[in-house]
């Protein structure tokens, strides 16, 4: 089985696994084998510290709170919809009113 994996952080992010090479672009949902978020991400084990600690997030006990905060800005679903960020599309705008002669809003 596979998953997404959408990194929303401000750096892409390079690992590997099995000798695969795996990137994880900002903003792009990367679709790879479940055992792979297993491994890089820590997926479905409640226990992060030690996949804190493999990446490089984490160097001692008082940044495990932001180091924490960093890997949940790596978004794990089932399908690549779920990672989009929210679209604009089908959303109407607000009317603008227009200035008049004399910079008045009518």
């Amino acid at each position: 089985m596979d998953v997404f994996v959408t990194n929303c952080t401000d750096t892409g992010l390079v690992d590997r696994f099995a000798g695969v090479d795996y990137k994880f672009p900002v903003n792009v949902p990367v679709q790879v084998p479940v055992e792979v978020a297993e491994h890089i991400f820590g997926y479905g084990d409640e226990n992060k510290l030690p996949y804190l600690v493999r990446l490089n997030f984490t160097k001692d006990s008082t940044d495990v709170g932001q180091a924490l905060e960093r890997l949940a800005r790596f978004k794990i679903s089932r399908s690549a919809a779920q990672d989009r960020k929210p679209s604009a599309v089908g959303v109407v705008p607000l009317p603008v009113k227009k200035a008049g002669a004399g910079g008045t809003v009518s």
